[in-house]
């Protein structure tokens, strides 16, 4: 891995960057209980709200990855991170449930250009051979940043209330965004003698050469089958926890972070591997993960205990599983389709496509339970898993047959 000062500072900075974007996210997850005894919210509004911002942030993925080919990757984390704190603090301010859908629907465009500028600024700065490694440790971002900010959001509503959920940390990401503006150099030196942003023809032309590739949309429908799972976990695990386990509110949520201290050393260890595959194997490494989560939801829909330790430690283990093919998926695997200069057209395809799935698991989520109960969700997350692993099998062995063509600029 590069020992570049500067490699160092961008990989930092855009670490604490996305990781701060997760406190402007998990308090509704978090908060869900509260909305339904203080604001009287019913159940279907608390999933429209989630399917409100999964639709904004569906489609900001493909936009922020031509945004950040047009303005860079520095100029819009700090876009994306004042605009989503000043969202969060909106939805704190708000009572009716309109007004939660319409703010945290914003924050979902804002949210989107993370991922994509984080992606390209690293794509800048760490060349294929060690991507795989690189992106491990830089993806801890987001299982760090929604550990703490599930911590946090917990502590501030077990306290202060809900609402505090959403100003406190609307503070911090505004201070953060304005960081990034200032100090983030966006690629190496180096490359200074390319230009850093596209014009219009290129744009275009680059989404039509990445949208075309087959293999992102086989990645992308991967993606889409494990971003229900995902999302599925990360907004219901803390209401499943208290209204079906039993816990009372402060410690579901503190027992849903061991979903993302799990995920840390799934992504860690997904990234190593990878890259000792000579990064041609992520699909692989993706699939088999992603196999062995499946019967590990079914595992954990079976579990009829109450023990914190018992609860902690399976969770953990569904984040470890969960955790490590996204971040392959999501990071150094839809990176490889674009290479250097357009990983954030690719990474945005993919996780475009990936985040459409996102949008029907509020309500997938709900039929299921209301069909079939608890345990009849996890066997439905059960069948996404195998599903998308079955999809990344065939991106994996199609890498170099029927599916494989060139990425769309040099790694």
């Amino acid at each position: 891995m590069s020992s570049d000062r500067g490699a160092r500072r961008a990989f930092a900075l855009t670490w604490i960057a996305y990781a701060s974007y997760y406190l402007c996210r998990k308090g509704v997850a978090v908060s869900k209980a509260r909305l339904v005894t203080e604001l009287g919210i019913a159940e279907p509004a608390l999933a429209a709200i989630d399917t409100a911002y999964l639709v904004a942030y569906a489609f900001g993925q493909f936009a922020s990855g031509l945004g950040v080919q047009r303005f860079g990757g520095r100029k819009m984390i700090a876009i994306g991170m004042i605009g989503s704190a000043l969202c969060c603090a909106a939805f704190g301010a708000s009572t009716a449930a309109w007004a939660l859908v319409a703010a945290f629907a914003v924050n979902g465009l804002f949210q989107s250009t993370g991922w994509p500028a984080g992606t390209q600024v690293m794509a800048a700065w760490y060349g294929r051979r060690d991507r795989g490694t690189a992106m491990g440790l830089w993806a801890t971002c987001y299982q760090v940043g929604g550990f703490a900010a599930t911590a946090l959001a917990t502590a501030l509503l077990a306290s202060f209330g809900w609402r505090s959920a959403f100003f406190v940390p609307a503070v911090w990401v505004a201070i953060w965004g304005l960081v990034v503006l200032l100090a983030l150099e966006e690629r190496p030196p180096s490359a200074a003698s390319e230009p850093a942003v596209a014009d219009g023809d290129h744009d275009r032309a680059t989404l039509r050469v990445v949208l075309s590739n087959p293999k992102v949309w086989v990645v992308g429908f991967a993606h889409c089958c494990l971003k229900i799972v995902l999302y599925g976990l990360i907004f219901w695990l803390p209401y499943y926890l208290h209204t079906a386990v039993g816990y009372d509110v402060a410690t579901s949520g503190y027992l849903s972070v061991s979903l993302e201290v799990g995920g840390i050393l799934g992504t860690i260890v997904s990234g190593v591997l990878s890259d000792r595959a000579g990064g041609r194997h992520r699909s692989g490494v993706a699939a088999i993960m992603m196999l062995l989560l499946g019967f590990a939801l079914v595992g954990y829909g079976l579990v009829d205990s109450r023990s914190a330790v018992v609860q902690a430690l399976c969770i953990a283990g569904l984040g470890f599983l969960l955790f490590g093919p996204e971040s392959l998926v999501a990071g150094a695997a839809a990176q490889d389709l674009g290479g250097a200069r357009d990983a954030s057209m690719s990474v945005g395809a993919v996780n475009g496509i990936g985040s459409l799935g996102g949008i029907v698991q509020g309500w997938l989520t709900l039929g299921l339970r209301d069909a079939f109960g608890w345990t009849g969700v996890f066997y439905g997350f059960f069948v996404l898993a195998v599903t998308g692993a079955l999809a990344l099998l065939v991106a994996w062995k199609g890498w170099r047959g029927p599916l494989a063509r060139s990425s769309v600029s040099p790694s």
